[in-house]
């Protein structure tokens, strides 16, 4: 079964609850009821974590889809991974996926969207 497509409204946290601000680097056409669909190279900055010596400021996606790609870069989906990182490039933890859309899922086989 494949996994839900993640898209601007989907709600991801650092470990200590800072938000996570998606940021698209390029536009793009292709969306999921329509809102921009998250890629593994845009941008994700943290606003809001408590951390007081090393607060969360980025995060770097390790898993992405292997089936959807959106003008050849691989869409994120609710499965992905994510390590947050600080300023100094440091592991926090994991990225928490708390909310997503669930009516689009990515497809059984290899697509590469506009």
């Amino acid at each position: 079964m494949g996994a839900y497509v993640l898209s601007r409204s989907a709600t991801v946290l650092c470990p200590h609850g800072g938000v996570i601000i998606h940021v698209p680097v390029m536009h793009r056409v292709y969306k999921v009821l329509g809102e921009p669909v998250m890629l593994v190279n845009d941008t994700y900055n943290v606003a809001g974590c408590v951390m007081l010596y090393r607060p969360c400021m980025s995060v770097i996606w390790v898993s992405p889809s292997t089936l959807l790609y959106v003008r050849g870069v691989p869409a994120l989906v609710h499965t992905s991974i994510g390590l947050v990182t600080s300023a100094a490039e440091a592991p926090s933890g994991p990225a928490m996926i708390t909310t997503f859309q669930t009516q689009v899922m990515e497809p059984t086989t290899f697509t590469n969207e506009s």
